[in-house]
Order: structure tokens, then sequence, then C-alpha cells
């Protein structure tokens, strides 16, 4: 991998797109509710910015910049207000971002998710003193974001960072689409770290709905299904086994007016639907 050398500015803006580096783009895939970008060729930052739309609404969710000085240079990554990443203090005063293992937990556990005071979060440093998780290093960072469904979800940026900070390799990047539904580190890469099963969709009716849904699931022969309506938070609010063939009811009389989520799951293939309780 060679640096690629070009004046400080904006890399997606500068490319003439809004939000997203769309230029690099490979293809959008889903597996389960994760869906993935692969970046191809990698993205590679040297004195540039590249803006990450994680869910493909037109907003930025997370910026990777490096910043080059004469012989200093910083890996840095910027979060819009309510965004946050994981970090690891790496000695007294002092947060970098952590280095995510492929398959470690990102989620609605996870305490130690911090937001950007503005100056942005330093990956890594080298000047004086080599500071940072990321310096020399590759992984996956983990990310809390507002999609614009108006809610939480989470998601990962693949990166590798250069021994002396002076250039950053973004790889790709995948969220969750269940708001508040915890990710795996490189879950639904195109790397094959996580094999998730294909999704389909289910057909709700009625809905939107007030007192109960119903709908088949295609045939899925003798598997054993399970189904789990979750809330907008993603924590399951109902779950039902129906037998091969049933069709699938559930009741929604006490639950608040709002949107959740059914997912159905069998061996082979996982099922998704959305509704509007009234």
């Amino acid at each position: 991998m060679g640096p690629k050398k070009t004046p400080h500015r904006n890399l997606a803006t500068a490319l003439g797109y809004s939000g997203m580096a769309a230029a690099f783009l490979l293809h959008h895939e889903a597996a389960a509710q994760v869906t993935y970008t692969d970046l191809d060729p990698d993205v590679v930052l040297h004195n540039e910015t590249l803006d990450i739309d994680l869910d493909g609404d037109g907003t930025t969710d997370v910026s990777i910049a490096e910043a080059s000085y004469s012989s200093s240079f910083s890996a840095e990554v910027r979060l819009p207000a309510g965004n946050s990443v994981r970090v690891l203090a790496t000695f007294s005063g002092f947060l970098s971002p952590k280095v995510l293992d492929a398959g470690e937990a990102i989620g609605p556990f996870n305490a130690d998710f911090q937001a950007d005071d503005g100056n942005g979060l330093i990956l890594a440093q080298h000047f004086s003193t080599n500071i940072g998780n990321w310096l020399g290093n590759e992984g996956y960072l983990g990310c809390r974001f507002m999609a614009g469904d108006g809610l939480a979800h989470y998601g990962w940026v693949e990166l590798a960072v250069s021994s002396d900070a002076d250039s950053i390799w973004v790889k790709s990047y995948g969220y969750e689409q269940i708001p508040g539904t915890e990710i795996l580190a490189g879950e639904g890469s195109p790397a094959g770290i996580h094999e998730l099963s294909p999704v389909g969709s289910l057909e709700l009716s009625p809905n939107p709905a007030q007192n109960e849904i119903t709908f088949e699931l295609p045939r899925t022969g003798n598997e054993p299904v399970r189904v789990t309506l979750l809330d907008p938070l993603g924590q399951v609010v109902r779950s039902v086994f129906p037998l091969p063939g049933e069709r699938v009811r559930i009741d929604l009389g006490a639950l608040p007016a709002g949107v959740y989520f059914v997912r159905a799951v069998s061996d082979k293939r996982t099922y998704f639907g959305k509704l509007t309780k009234q």
C-alpha cells in the first residue's frame, strides 16, 4: 500500500460527492440486518479527510482525517454531535479510540463510547512523543451514530494507520440496520469474517396495525424458526416459535404506538419486516 500525495482537503467534497466517497464504492450488500460497504481500492489518506455516511442517508456519521505538519503527523476521527466511538485511555488524561479485533462487540452494553469535544479524537500521532492506539496498527473502529431514522445505531469502520501516522487506509465499513442492536466488528464484511444468512422480506398485515399482525413465512421445510418482535431500541418484546407452514400471529394490543421490527430466523435464512403500531 502506498500513500496518495495530495493537498489537504476534504476528499469527498473535492470529488464532488456529498457525505460519502461514492467514487470508491464497490457495492452494497446486506447480510441479515448488517449492511456493509467495501472501498475498492482502499481509500488512502495523506493530509486529507474522508467523510463516511454509514447508513446512506446523506449525512456524515464519522470523518477520518490525516493531518501533516512538517515532520509531525496526526491521524484523527471527527464526529458530528450525538455520535461517538469506543475509546481506551492510553495514559492519564488522554483518550484514543480502541483498535477492535474482528468479532468484538459494539453495542448498548459497551460503556466506553466517547463523543468528539470539537477537536477530534486522536487515532495516532507522531511527534516528539508517539501516542495513540492506532499507531502502526489496523483493525476496526466501533461507532455509535444517529441514523436517518433519528435513532441510535451501531457500526464499524475498517482502518489501518502507518507506523508514523502519515497515512491512513480506509478499507470498508458496516452498520446494523435495527436501532439499538449490537453489531460485531467486521460483521457482514466482504472478507467473510462472519458468514450470515441471506436476508428476505416479510409481508406484514395489516400495516399499520392496532391489535395484531399476521404473516406467512416463505417455505423453510422442517427447519425451526424463531420470530421476534423488536422495539425501536432493538429490545425483544415478543417471541413466537411457529410450526412449519403455520401463519404467524403477533399480539400488539398492550404495546405503545410506534415503529417495530419483526425478525424471523431459521438455520439457513433470516427474514425481516418493519411495521407501525397505531
